[in-house]
């Protein structure tokens, strides 16, 4: 019994997104979202080819204007973890650094009210700068080397 009970808690814990924007089954609701923005340089230069990923898993890649726009589903929230990710190596003239954002997300409307309705976030846009190559103090090394 307890196998089939740890089953089904991981089983929804796996279903907790989903792709429609309805109900998963166990009944839980889900919402819709959309965040888009622009991934820029520090001097304002767009950065194509940066991965935007969600928390939740939905992938998209800038274009050549540095635009993005990534859609998912999930479980009602107010706001979702983006990461921008540099993968592309030397291509935008050099690496930039990871950026980890965490996006408010504004309810625009739904059927169903907050819990099963649209939400968004518009203008996110990003300024990456550029890996400088320096890894943190690892604070159990010796400094008098």
């Amino acid at each position: 019994m307890r196998r089939i009970l740890m089953f089904f808690a991981a089983l929804a814990v796996l279903s907790s997104c989903n792709t429609k924007g309805e109900q998963d089954w166990s009944g839980m609701e889900h919402i819709t979202f959309d965040v888009g923005g622009r991934v820029t340089d520090d001097n304002g230069a767009p950065l194509k080819n940066i991965a935007v990923v969600t928390a939740f898993g939905d992938t998209v890649r800038t274009n050549s204007a540095g635009v993005y726009m990534v859609a998912g589903s999930c479980k009602p929230v107010t706001n979702v973890i983006v990461n921008y990710s540099d993968t592309d190596g030397e291509e935008n003239g050099g690496r930039f650094t990871k950026i980890r954002k965490t996006v408010d997300l504004e309810y625009t409307g739904g059927a169903h009210g907050p819990y099963a309705g649209k939400y968004e976030a518009r203008g996110v846009d990003v300024k990456m700068l550029k890996d400088q190559g320096i890894k943190p103090v690892d604070p159990n090394e010796s400094l008098d080397k």
